[in-house]
C-alpha cells in the first residue's frame, strides 16, 4: 500500500507568524517538504480558492501537482478548474451544501458535467 502526502499551503485554520510570499512558500513545499502535491484552500470550509492565488502557486511550482482544497462548485469551476490538477470536494456535494447531510447525486452530476465541459 502506498500513501500520498499532500501539503496544505497557507492552511485555512492557521496563520503564519510572519507574512509569507505565496509563490516562495509553494516552491519551498514543492522542493523540500517531501510531499506529493500541494493543497490550496479558501479562507474557510467551502470557501473558494482565490483564483489569483491559485495561478501564482501553479506558476511557481510548474508541473508539481496543485489541488483545490475547498470551494469547487459549478459556479466557481470556470475560474478555478483550468488552473489546478484536481480537487477535494466535500461540502458542496452534500444535500443543500450542508456538511452533515448525505451526498446529493444531482449535485455530483452537475459538478461532473461542468468539469467535463471545462476540460
Amino acid at each position: 500500500c502506498t500513501a500520498r502526502v499532500w501539503a496544505d499551503l497557507l492552511v485555512k485554520h492557521a496563520k503564519p507568524l510572519v507574512e509569507l510570499d505565496p509563490a516562495e512558500a509553494a516552491l519551498d513545499l514543492a522542493e523540500r517538504s517531501g510531499a506529493d502535491g500541494i493543497v490550496v484552500t479558501g479562507t474557510r470550509t467551502g470557501a473558494p480558492v482565490d483564483a489569483a492565488l491559485l495561478a501564482t502557486v501553479k506558476d511557481a511550482v510548474g508541473t508539481f501537482p496543485v489541488v483545490l482544497g475547498s470551494g469547487l462548485n459549478p459556479a466557481t469551476a470556470p475560474a478555478l478548474w483550468p488552473r489546478c490538477d484536481g480537487a477535494i470536494v466535500g461540502t458542496w456535494l452534500k444535500r443543500d451544501g450542508v456538511l452533515h447531510h448525505p451526498v446529493d447525486a444531482d449535485r455530483v452530476r452537475q459538478l461532473r458535467k461542468e468539469l467535463e465541459r471545462l476540460r
